[in-house]
């Protein structure tokens, strides 16, 4: 553990001169513990859209360990379906050193498929994704896993919230804070516990995740509630359900549609299984239905029919990029973000002589 803080403080050191106050804050686009993203302008470059991540260095060692693997990673990473930043700094500033990424901003896949969700109950209409738009999404997002895996690492945070999805309809996989080794078998400070069984976070736990991310796109129902699912303060009754709903789904053996959503009866089921291509269903018994122990991995994966698809970014670009719904619906979403924004800031005098200072520095 020494030794890998000892190589990510060689990383601390900023290669860039750009200045922080180049930039104009617009509004909040999430935060946490330790980390703040907010979307930005150029003062220079108005038109243009950047996404600005800050992140306060925790004193907490093994949070310390996750954060500096993050930032080690990002500024080497060469994956064009993983978040990677265009300029680093840091800074030290009341007893912190903060961490600054800047990279272009990209639409949340989440918050434009709610969109045009909330568009088409508007008009008395459903909207799903179709299962082609799916599989591309999917594609991409597996290429993302296997660098990670290639890299020893393990995303294990993932969720469809960590999708954001540019102009030319290619996914970014983020939300690397909480990134593991792979290492089977072993239990380390930094290892990440898979709360559905209680063991190590390993790489065919991966595989699963996948699969139930897909069932998500697919059928616009929620397996598990991602908020439990990856909460580290989580109840043991609720650890428990989501265990028990877990097994349920192992006890399948084979693809049923059912164990997905008490919603989905037999006669939906047999919709579904006539919907979707068999490969489609191979894939989802693949990673899900399949026991542990003979699981694929996401580069094996890569080789399903399902997944080997020809590359067409422009599919996801047709469903989702040329809707002008999406773009009003993403707009009403950020406005609110805004909103949420200037409250926070009216209310937190210390965030507020935080910005105001940080931005003064350069890195």
């Amino acid at each position: 553990m020494a030794h890998e803080l000892s190589d990510s403080s060689e990383e601390n050191v900023a290669e860039s001169v750009e200045q922080i106050n180049n930039y104009k804050l617009r509004r909040l686009i999430a935060s946490g513990q330790y980390t703040s993203v907010f979307q930005a302008t150029k003062l220079d470059e108005a038109r243009r859209t950047y996404a600005i991540k800050i992140v306060r260095e925790s004193h907490s060692v093994i949070s310390k360990v996750f954060q500096c693997r993050e930032l080690k990673f990002l500024r080497k990473a060469s994956c064009p379906n993983i978040i990677s930043p265009s300029s680093y700094h840091h800074k030290s500033l009341d007893d912190f050193i903060y961490h600054v990424y800047i990279m272009d901003f990209y639409h949340a896949l989440n918050t434009m498929i709610d969109g045009l969700r909330r568009d088409q109950a508007n008009s008395n209409a459903t909207f799903l994704i179709t299962e082609r738009c799916a599989q591309q999404i999917m594609r991409q997002v597996n290429n993302a896993l296997v660098y990670l895996h290639e890299h020893e690492l393990l995303h294990t945070r993932l969720r469809s919230d960590y999708l954001l999805l540019d102009g030319q309809g290619i996914i970014k996989l983020t939300g690397l804070g909480r990134m593991s080794r792979i290492k089977l078998h072993e239990r380390h400070v930094d290892t990440v516990e898979n709360v559905l069984t209680g063991g190590i976070y390993d790489v065919k736990d991966e595989t699963f995740y996948l699969g139930i991310l897909c069932v998500e796109l697919l059928i616009d129902l929620p397996v598990f509630n991602t908020n439990d699912l990856f909460d580290e303060q989580l109840s043991a009754d609720g650890r428990e359900k989501l265990q028990q709903t877990y097994q349920y789904i192992q006890d399948a053996e084979q693809l049923d549609w059912t164990v997905f959503h008490p919603s989905i009866d037999g006669r939906c089921h047999k919709y579904l299984r006539k919907i979707f291509t068999p490969a489609c269903q191979r894939f989802l018994n693949y990673c899900i239905f399949t026991p542990k122990e003979d699981r694929f991995t996401c580069a094996k994966l890569a080789k399903s029919s399902w997944l080997s698809c020809e590359p067409d970014p422009g599919i996801i670009v047709h469903e989702l990029l040329t809707q002008d719904e999406t773009k009003l619906s993403e707009l009403k979403v950020e406005g609110k973000n805004e909103a949420n924004w200037n409250e926070q800031v009216e209310d937190n005098d210390k965030m507020t002589t935080f910005i105001d200072r940080f931005l003064q520095f350069s890195c």
